[in-house]
């Protein structure tokens, strides 16, 4: 069992030279902060430490700490350290997993489940082979995990809620800022009985590069992942390249090739069981 102390994690999250993953080593590797500061193996931590305003002689600042505590039990959102034995397996074995996760709703157990994720710009085809794909892997007791972006992020979600099934949101933002639609959107998925997550604190203003942090989770978190329509630029691309660099199995669904509005969408193919992600555009 971890000694570590929730305050303690995070302030030595916010030290800007502590990186993520070093961070998850020590979490893993040491019992509490005490013995992490005390090894001779962390003199980089240590140097961290006494260079950092967050650091007073033997002990951390945990100002900082404490607030996002008070605002996490104010607003019902738990924090999972990568050290807690509630935190996600397969989450876990990916190069880079996040330290901490905060998160809303119920987190439960991924063995059986799939990430769902396409373009924001979906055809009608593409909406309703969603559904379809969705409905069965709900019927079967098969979570659907996605990133809650418009389209077919969306829709999966959706349709996963109206066939009472369990879904799980991973978003680019702290889980204190969502409002109007997207903040009814997260309310819907936890009120469903899912989950929503996200690897930043509980304050944090969404930026362009947390969304491709994001998608290396959403593949993380499952053993499949199911691509519907992407865009050639589109993020999803980047969550299959994740996957399959994580060792998941990624299936793809392209678009009508003849159709010309969504041809930007559909002339793509993924080769599957690849440590690298090949994609290959068709000549239009």
């Amino acid at each position: 069992m971890y000694k570590w102390n929730l305050e303690e994690i995070i302030s030595l999250s916010y030290l800007s030279q502590l990186s993520n993953r070093k961070l998850s080593k020590i979490l893993l590797e040491y019992d509490c902060f005490e013995n992490a500061q005390k090894s001779k193996k962390e003199v980089e931590l240590r140097a961290i430490l006494e260079q950092s305003n967050l650091f007073t002689k033997t002990i951390l600042d945990n100002s900082q700490a404490k607030k996002d505590l008070e605002l996490c039990h104010k607003n019902n959102i738990n924090i999972l350290p990568i050290c807690d034995p509630n935190y996600p397996e397969l989450l876990k074995t990916i190069y880079d997993p996040p330290a901490i996760l905060y998160y809303k709703g119920q987190l439960k157990d991924l063995t059986k489940s799939i990430s769902v994720v396409g373009t924001r710009h979906n055809s009608i085809y593409g909406k309703l082979a969603c559904e379809e794909f969705v409905k069965q892997f709900a019927n079967s007791g098969v979570a659907i995990v996605s990133g809650m972006a418009s389209g077919i992020d969306s829709i999966g979600h959706q349709t996963c809620i109206k066939q009472g099934g369990y879904t799980i949101a991973v978003v680019a933002f702290g889980l204190n800022t969502p409002k109007g639609n997207i903040k009814k959107n997260v309310d819907n998925i936890i009120d469903s009985g899912g989950c929503v997550i996200s690897q930043y604190s509980p304050n944090t203003i969404a930026k362009r590069g947390y969304f491709l942090a994001r998608n290396r989770i959403i593949s993380g978190l499952t053993r499949a992942t199911l691509i519907i329509e992407s865009g050639v630029k589109g993020g999803s691309l980047w969550t299959a390249k994740f996957a399959l660099d994580q060792s998941r199995e990624v299936y793809a669904l392209p678009g009508r090739v003849f159709d010309e509005k969504k041809l930007r969408y559909s002339s793509f193919s993924i080769t599957k069981c690849s440590s690298n992600c090949n994609f290959s555009r068709a000549n239009s």
